[in-house]
């Protein structure tokens, strides 16, 4: 007679019902998060990109956005400017568009990592306009204690300024997530964060530190105080 295959088991009414019910739910959790947290969780599970259901919210939200930024004048890069470029480059900016200004100085080691840092989140968010100038060419007696110090205007108008700005974006430990933090807080750059990274980062350094203090060897500093104290016995 030969040998037969099993047949695969049918599946029941219940069974397919809640297959569909299970699709809807995957569909209606996609379309609730941003174009940003759906490219996480694909990072976060590779196997999504074979989910048809994940593919069909993603590209929608994806064309969704670049319909959004149609028209939009774009930028991509931070720009240097002297004062008198500063009536082209800030008061005549495109209507609505964000510029950014950072103040800065090059013996200043913090507000010369913002500046760098900056020139990656410009290439990253072209829709925002960023520039940098020498502090004392844009305000005469600018003091250095408040650099870097960073302006935001809109219209021709300053509606923010950060001064100083070094410790608002993380100080030492300033990164271009804790930047990007700051500027999607002040809803100069659309970018989304599940907790503050410079909280993060502070305590990633704490640990690190106590780490550091619990490999000395206490006879170290015995061996020290005993040298320090023999100088003086003779």
């Amino acid at each position: 007679m030969g040998n037969w295959l099993p047949r695969p088991p049918v599946p029941t009414t219940e069974e397919i019902n809640q297959e569909q019910l299970d699709r809807v739910e995957a569909v209606e959790e996609f379309k609730g998060r941003t174009k940003e947290q759906l490219e996480r969780m694909q990072e976060a599970q590779p196997d999504l990109e074979d989910d048809d259901e994940f593919l069909e919210v993603y590209r929608a939200k994806r064309l969704q956005e670049l319909q959004k930024d149609v028209g939009k004048p774009r930028f991509g890069s931070q720009i240097e400017i002297s004062r008198n470029e500063w009536e082209v480059q800030v008061t005549r900016a495109p209507p609505d568009a964000v510029v950014v200004i950072t103040l800065y100085q090059m013996y200043n080691a913090e507000s010369v990592r913002l500046v760098e840092i900056l020139d990656k989140v410009a290439q990253k968010h072209p829709f925002t306009k960023f520039i940098k100038m020498i502090a004392t060419k844009c305000i005469e007696n600018y003091l250095d204690i408040d650099v870097p110090g960073v302006l935001f205007y809109k219209n021709g108008d300053l509606v923010d300024k950060i001064i100083p700005a070094g410790p608002v974006f993380g100080g030492g430990l300033m990164n271009i997530d804790t930047v990007e933090f700051v500027l999607a807080m002040k809803k100069v750059i659309d970018a989304e964060f599940e907790e503050d990274p410079r909280t993060s980062q502070k305590e990633k350094s704490r640990k690190k530190n106590d780490e550091s203090d619990s490999d000395e060897d206490p006879r170290d500093d015995r061996e020290y105080l005993n040298n320090q104290m023999f100088r003086y016995k003779h």
